[in-house]
């Protein structure tokens, strides 16, 4: 391998690893992970704890610290939904991607 095909080859792997740190901070940034959730998760939190008529109204995960959220949280669902003794009651669902389980609090 001459040096002009090392340079070449070298500049191609300099720019896949930028690209791929430009992903990452934009992924942390943006806090994109949320968005991989879904409101499956919220049902199944509710629906755990005694809920039924479970309704997901809006969801949030883009500049979710804004929404009250927590670092190692993603996404944040607006519920509505019954809760075991009849009532009907609006509640936040918190959780996060992958491994991160879901948490019911109230509004």
């Amino acid at each position: 391998m001459d040096a002009k095909e090392f340079n070449r080859k070298l500049n191609r792997f300099i720019k896949v690893c930028i690209k791929i740190l430009v992903v990452l901070i934009l992924w942390q940034f943006l806090e994109v992970s949320g968005m991989l959730v879904s409101q499956d998760v919220a049902v199944k939190a509710l629906e755990t704890q005694g809920f039924c008529n479970v309704q997901v109204i809006d969801k949030h995960w883009m500049f979710f610290g804004w929404h009250g959220g927590d670092k190692g949280v993603g996404v944040r669902f607006d519920v509505v939904a019954t809760n075991p003794i009849g009532q009907k009651v609006s509640v936040y669902v918190f959780s996060g991607w992958l491994f991160k389980a879901a948490t019911v609090r109230t509004r």
